[in-house]
């Protein structure tokens, strides 16, 4: 690799090598823009709940409850436990099936949508961010 990046180097002319940097940089920052849309994204997928019944009730493809440790008064100076939180999917909820196609074909859920664009905004990042990865190998071994 390291002879490839020397070809790479002295065969290249700077303006070259700095079009390809730039060029690099761009992938970079749609993918770090995809990410936060995405985070976005699935954010709205999920409905918080407050207790086991509450499982089904609330509608949403993921299901988050808190659970916080009880403590007595003598133990939360000595024993701090920190929260844990749970999460339940849908069973038509599947992150990675979602770079295929869509798990979920239920149209009549209110969240639909929301799933849609979620998935689509997945299949966007990842194939980006394989482009990213595999950047600087293609363009060295490649040109």
């Amino acid at each position: 690799m390291l002879k490839e990046i020397i070809n790479y180097v002295f065969s290249k002319s700077p303006l070259r090598i700095w079009v390809d940097y730039e060029d690099y940089l761009i992938i970079k920052t749609k993918c770090t823009e995809l990410e936060e849309r995405m985070r976005d994204a699935r954010r709205l997928l999920v409905r918080p709940y407050v207790t086991k019944s509450e499982i089904k009730e609330p509608i949403g493809c993921i299901k988050r409850r808190v659970v916080f440790p009880v403590q007595s008064a003598e133990n939360i100076v000595c024993e701090r436990k920190s929260s844990v939180m749970k999460e339940y999917y849908c069973v038509n909820f599947n992150e990675s099936a979602q770079r295929f196609s869509d798990s979920c074909n239920i149209k009549s859920c209110p969240l639909y949508q929301n799933y849609k664009t979620y998935a689509d905004l997945k299949r966007k990042y990842e194939f980006l961010l394989n482009e990213k990865k595999s950047f600087w190998q293609n363009k060295i071994c490649l040109k």
